[in-house]
């Protein structure tokens, strides 16, 4: 399942839909995560209220970014059993840093040569007052 998230720009909101695929896949991956370290003496309304936790830590994070947190996990901390904010600083460093781009300078219009501007004069049939004392 391709995550909805990873395709959304900063800013803009999923649909209710996308909100719930985001979370289902969440939920899946870190069940499989966890199956690593598995229980068999944990109460459901327990793993259930666990999962809840973890699904509402991560539901934002893109899916290849929780992909590689939790195999990232799994080589390295194979014995202790991984918590929701341990995987999200995982996948915070697994995501790419965000680059500034410079804004692009406005191009200027090129500037009105004296010529051209005589011509828009004459074709408006302006005639600027001269201060020189002279009369036309």
């Amino acid at each position: 399942m391709e995550n909805p998230i990873a395709k959304v720009g900063q800013g803009s909101t999923l649909s209710l839909r996308a909100q719930q695929s985001n979370r289902d896949w969440v939920a899946g991956r870190i069940a499989t995560l966890l199956s690593h370290y598995w229980r068999d003496d944990d109460p459901v309304e327990l793993i259930t209220a666990s999962a809840d936790d973890w699904v509402e830590i991560l539901s934002g994070m893109p899916q290849q970014a929780l992909q590689d947190a939790c195999l990232k996990y799994l080589r390295d901390e194979p014995r202790r059993r991984p918590t929701p904010g341990a995987i999200l600083a995982l996948a915070r460093a697994a995501m790419p840093r965000p680059t500034i781009v410079p804004p692009v300078p406005e191009a200027k219009p090129p500037r009105v040569t004296k010529e051209q501007a005589d011509e828009i004069l004459r074709a408006a049939n302006f005639r600027p007052r001269k201060f020189s004392g002279d009369a036309e």
